[in-house]
């Protein structure tokens, strides 16, 4: 679990310094290879939409299939959501009272070794069970995903919060 928190660390310094024109991270992955590889970056933009598709479909299973088993939720003003359990939990309790349709624009996509992140937008609906209006949604999120010894991406880490548009 160290480990994990050490790469974690590392990750969220190289996406501060990406901007400022590279780094000894960001050049160390691309120096072996590793970084940024279509293969890659279509995989972990297919998470991105499935786990899109599953909200719309209301289907917490679906959605399930997307994260690591550590994986760590940290929803907007509130408190971490630890774990596959507790994360299943809290997509049921949500279909439960809303349906969604949503759509998601990755902004930004990059790999490191067998850790990646993508960050972009959320846009749409929620619409209430009961009989109350429908929320919109305009939301920005980073996906911390991490490659499973299989292959396959899962997220490891997602966070959001509301933004509003220019213009807005």
């Amino acid at each position: 679990m160290q480990n994990n928190c050490i790469v974690v660390r590392n990750l969220f310094l190289a996406c501060l310094l990406i901007p400022c024109g590279g780094t000894a991270i960001g050049a160390q992955a691309n120096h072996r290879g590793q970084a940024n590889q279509p293969a890659d970056l279509a995989a972990i933009r297919a998470v991105t939409a499935g786990i899109i598709a599953a909200d719309n479909k209301g289907d917490a299973v679906a959605v399930m299939q997307f994260y690591a088993d550590d994986a760590i939720l940290l929803p907007p003003n509130g408190a971490p959501v630890t774990g596959k359990d507790a994360i299943r939990t809290r997509y049921e309790e949500g279909f439960r009272h809303f349906r969604f349709a949503i759509f998601s624009s990755s902004e930004e996509t990059h790999v490191f070794g067998d850790w990646a992140f993508d960050r972009g937008t959320t846009e749409g609906k929620a619409i209430p069970k009961a009989d109350e209006p429908s929320r919109q949604i305009h939301d920005k999120y980073v996906v911390i995903l991490h490659r499973e010894p299989g292959g396959a991406w899962k997220i490891a880490r997602l966070m959001w919060n509301a933004f509003e548009p220019a213009g807005a």
